[in-house]
């Protein structure tokens, strides 16, 4: 065994004379396993990299041959632990560190630079302030305004009964808030009215004719309120012009006027007298009285011939039924007027004043109804229209509306009657 062990090692002896006498020469050998790539002349490469390649793997080769030959080493834990410890670490890439480095630095610049740009839109967006009345009117307001500076215009807000006292940070107690007060906040804040209680009048609405609830017609107002928006009375036939503070004539209030009296006072509706609000209401509230099986038939044409409307509002407004209200076709043929037997003809025209030989022709057509001819202006609104409605009224319902003067209705109304309407 030991002459083996002694052959073993002077050929490992040998083997490495050899390597070192080739590589000191400088000679060198290449394996090639294809014999016709033998007189290929490759390109050498250079001559300091090929002999580092070369003592790179030949010392390789040479070290695993010598630790396959020697018997493994017996070593402590405490050894191992101090062997591992020694290891080499692996080298870092200088362009790898390089290329950290500038990652990191770009993106504390990318940080730093989103954060420049959110402190500049946080600046733009600036702060909220929300104006509370606190039980006032006017609203809830808002504005922005930016930290280090003022307030700046502050709503006006009012309560009846009430004098303002300003705006503060709190609905009672808290700080209060000027127009030059600097803004210290840096979030969205609430600003709450705050008042003072003060001695109140009660103001009492006369509607002189008119209606009015019994809720509006008293309210509560302190000495330099403003009087706001009073409610609006009602009267037929009339126009509302206003709150005065006498029946004829006195101061009008307007929602601005500050109140300056001492005591409890009364404002006074005036009213301008309208003749065609009137009349029209007036002939509104008659018909209301007709009953349905009172209600007569009545067949409407135009100035042209055998065409007719299925909605007329002067028939509508006089009570009178429209035979051809549910008529799907304007166009008629007298057949079918006479088979609906209305007891009334109303016929337009632009020329009132050819009425007779109008209703001439319309009783050959129609025999058996009463023809009345109007103007076309009767059609449309206005006193015209107006006039013309209660004049074919008080000749259709004659009991009812017999305390009607059209005389005073057409004065009233400044119309001629010649112009709108002739009847039988």
């Amino acid at each position: 065994m030991k002459r083996d062990g002694n052959k073993k090692r002077i050929v490992i002896l040998s083997s490495l004379t050899i390597a070192m006498i080739m590589m000191l020469s400088g000679c060198r050998m290449r394996i090639i396993s294809d014999p016709m790539m033998a007189d290929v002349i490759l390109d050498p490469l250079p001559l300091q990299q090929l002999r580092s390649e070369e003592e790179t793997s030949d010392e390789t080769e040479i070290q695993e041959e010598v630790e396959d030959l020697q018997p493994p080493e017996e070593t402590t834990e405490e050894e191992q632990t101090v062997k591992n410890s020694e290891a080499p670490t692996p080298t870092e890439n200088p362009n790898s560190s390089q290329r950290s480095n500038n990652s990191s630095l770009g993106s504390q610049g990318n940080r730093s630079q989103r954060g420049s740009t959110g402190s500049k839109e946080e600046q733009k967006i600036g702060i909220q302030v929300t104006y509370d009345p606190n039980g006032g009117e006017g609203g809830n307001v808002s504005k922005v305004v930016e930290k280090g500076q003022t307030y700046g215009h502050q709503p006006e807000v009012s309560r009846r009964g009430y004098g303002f006292d300003g705006w503060w940070t709190a609905p009672a107690g808290g700080n209060q808030i000027t127009p030059e007060t600097m803004v210290e906040k840096t979030e969205n804040h609430t600003l709450y009215a705050h008042w003072i209680d003060k001695r109140t009048w009660t103001l009492t609405l006369d509607p002189v004719e008119g209606r009015l609830s019994s809720k509006d017609s008293k309210l509560e107002i302190g000495r330099g309120d403003q009087y706001g928006t009073l409610p609006t009375p009602l009267r037929e036939g009339y126009d509302f012009l206003g709150w005065f503070t006498s029946l004829k004539e006195g101061e009008a209030i307007t929602p601005d006027t500050v109140f300056t009296n001492e005591d409890d006072t009364t404002l006074y509706a005036q009213w301008e007298y309208n003749p065609e609000k009137y009349w029209a209401f007036f002939l509104t509230f008659q018909m209301q009285k007709v009953y349905t099986c009172q209600r007569p038939t009545a067949y409407f044409e135009t100035q042209q011939d055998h065409i007719t409307a299925q909605w007329v509002s002067l028939l509508e407004d006089t009570c009178m039924k429209n035979i051809a209200r549910d008529r799907d076709d304007v166009q008629t043929e007298d057949h079918w007027v006479k088979a609906k037997f209305p007891s009334y003809v109303v016929k337009g025209t632009d020329s009132i004043h050819n009425a007779a030989s109008i209703r001439s022709a319309m009783k050959e057509r129609i025999p058996d109804a009463k023809v009345v001819v109007v103007s076309n202006k009767a059609l449309h609104d206005g006193p015209e229209a107006v006039y013309t409605k209660l004049a074919l009224a008080k000749y259709v319902f004659p009991v009812d509306l017999r305390e009607v003067d059209l005389d005073l209705v057409a004065r009233e109304l400044q119309v001629n009657p010649a112009e709108l309407i002739s009847t039988e």
